[in-house]
């Protein structure tokens, strides 16, 4: 539903078409890649109003394609390159700030097994001692993923590291650590903040002087704000045709945003693929690519700070980047000498998985891998794993519980004993793993305990009352009952029955109330862009919670009106039930935190 609302304000826009400009390609260019990708790109982007777009490809250590298209900026018409094109990473800093931890454990400054918390003092108490550097390189510290608050608009609102773990973020924790995968940016943060009290300096001066200038990504920058001198190559971000206006700089530089071109993003991959290089040992390097975690030993799973892929047997390391406005991808072949780079500045995730894809394909990467032959499961030992289940990513502590609800996985079963998900339908190959050949990455899905995983997702199976449909009707119920009692105050006959004209008005003070605050907050979860909630609570989300608030406490002064004028039996039960509905509307909410202190 988040994703549709994204879809849904574009369309209420209106679509604008553009024509790709053609970028310049290297000397060095892979011409049957090129005629792969074209089409394809010209294509999603008119489609998908996407402004620009960079791909990038090493083999051997060879940059083979290199080639931008569109502009970085409509209304400049500055055209994409892959030289000096800035596009902000979002989580790709991950690798980066993965890349610095290990750099200090070769110099003997930390160790894996240390708790988070002997480093970092300010989230003593906040955080469980038994979170380790492992655990947080791996996001298997239990932490939530924190949505909000995690950017600043201008540099005056803009926090430091310490301050945002202090006062920005409350660290929730989902799990023990070490239990399961539970992505976190929060957990990257940590680690960052790590890396500035063990060397005294800041995350962006460390990188800077001990990653970037050793490799020579000259345009690459942590800073926040960006320097001068490369403002002006930095993409403009865009939802749909519409270009954001901040700065987007972030309270978290260590989980993203960091800015780079594809350039050196594949200087940076090329660093990864090389065991001699000037970043990291061997060994260091060896341990960072292993594989540490996983749901399942056939599903991929986690390096230190990479993600794994496992496609047609070949395995592969890779990190996503988001933000308002922009997404990247930097993948690793490590067997095949391949690295690719793909970055466009706009919010459509589809053309990611396309391209990336083509770009396997093309260098004969894919087909089947991961599991073989089918397992013996009944329907009736499948259906135990049908449900409904939500992503453990989300605290269920504070009011982003509702990114959970938006979230919520479907698991249906076919009768014939195989799962099906919106991805496809999955085929038993052991004891609650199931496997689909068709998918690219989550080929496989794994059940254990009411909890599903799906690659390094996890999830928790849901009861009834906490689905979607479920709430959907208690929200239903609600408004359709609160409009008629709404409706029932224009009759005289029940006017009559309530008789004193202060109470009509608080039954119509506290139903109006009620129906506006509501209607508001669903408008702002299905219209307004999802990522508008990282620069903190938008004040009107606000106004709708108080306007809940108000209306509650207007239906308690219903109920001392009534033992004050005391109306009639009817008029009586008349408000009683409106007190009912009202109050009960609140702590319905109040169980999706919404008056929490977050927003309150």
């Amino acid at each position: 539903m988040m994703r549709m609302a994204a879809v849904i304000l574009v369309f209420s826009m209106g679509i604008t078409l553009f024509t790709a400009v053609p970028g310049k390609v290297t000397a060095q260019s892979d011409q049957g890649l090129e005629a792969v990708l074209e089409p394809v790109i010209e294509k999603q982007m008119r489609s998908a109003e996407i402004a620009g777009l960079a791909v990038q490809v090493m083999k051997d250590q060879q940059t083979v394609f290199a080639k931008g298209w569109g502009v970085a900026d409509r209304q400049t018409g500055r055209p994409v390159s892959t030289e000096s094109t800035l596009f902000h990473g979002g989580s790709l800093s991950k690798v980066f700030t993965a890349t610095a931890v290990m750099q200090l454990l070769e110099q003997n400054k930390i160790r894996l097994e240390d708790p988070i918390v002997r480093y970092v003092k300010e989230v003593k108490g906040k955080v469980d001692p038994g979170v380790t550097i492992h655990h947080l390189l791996t996001h298997t510290g239990g932490l939530a993923h924190n949505n909000v608050n995690t950017a600043a608009r201008d540099e005056r609102t803009l926090m430091t590291l310490s301050d945002y773990l202090q006062k920005g973020t409350d660290l929730y924790a989902l799990k023990p650590p070490g239990e399961t995968i539970i992505y976190s940016s929060d957990g990257m943060a940590l680690l960052g903040r790590m890396v500035e009290t063990v060397t005294g300096k800041s995350f962006a001066e460390y990188v800077q002087s001990n990653i970037l200038d050793v490799l020579e990504m000259k345009q690459t920058s942590f800073l926040q704000p960006p320097p001068k001198p490369i403002r002006s190559r930095i993409t403009t971000r865009y939802h749909g045709s519409k270009p954001y206006t901040d700065d987007y700089l972030t309270n978290m530089p260590p989980a993203g945003d960091i800015l780079i071109t594809a350039a050196d993003a594949i200087k940076f991959a090329a660093t990864h693929l090389n065991r001699e290089n000037p970043v990291l040992q061997p060994e260091t390097l060896a341990l960072m690519h292993e594989r540490h975690v996983s749901h399942h030993p056939l599903m991929r799973g986690r390096a230190y700070g990479f993600n794994e892929m496992v496609i047609g047997g070949q395995r592969m390391l890779y990190h996503d980047g988001a933000s308002p406005g922009t997404i990247v991808r930097l993948v690793l072949a490590p067997e095949r000498k391949l690295a690719f780079f793909i970055a466009y500045n706009s919010n459509s995730p589809h053309l990611m998985e396309k391209l990336t894809e083509l770009i396997l394909e093309h260098y004969s990467i894919g087909g089947e891998g991961g599991a073989s032959s089918a397992g013996d499961v009944s329907p009736q030992q499948a259906g135990k794993y049908a449900g409904a289940y939500r992503p453990y990513m989300f605290s269920t502590d504070s009011f982003q519980k509702i990114y959970g609800l938006m979230s919520q996985l479907d698991v249906k079963t076919d009768g014939k004993g195989n799962i099906v998900l919106p991805k496809g339908t999955y085929t038993a190959v052991g004891e609650g793993l199931f496997y689909n050949a068709d998918e690219l990455k989550e080929n496989l899905v794994y059940f254990k305990n009411n909890e599903m995983y799906l690659g390094t997702n996890s999830f928790r199976k849901l009861s009834p009352y906490e689905t979607i449909t479920v709430q959907g009707i208690i929200l239903i119920g609600y408004l359709l009952i609160t409009l008629m009692q709404l409706l029932g105050l224009a009759f005289p006959a029940i006017r009559r029955q309530v008789k004193h004209k202060s109470l009509i008005w608080l039954c119509a003070g506290a139903q109006l109330m009620g129906v506006s605050a509501l209607v508001g907050l669903l408008a702002t979860l299905v219209f307004i862009d999802p990522l508008e909630f990282v620069y903190g609570v938008p004040g009107y989300f606000r106004v709708w919670v108080y306007l809940i608030i108000l209306g509650m406490l207007l239906s308690i002064c219903l109920l001392y009106g009534i033992m004050k004028s005391k109306p009639s039996s009817w008029g009586a039960l008349y408000c009683v039930l409106v007190v009912i509905v009202q109050v009960g509307c609140g702590f319905w909410l109040n169980s999706w935190h919404l008056f929490s202190g977050t927003l309150i």
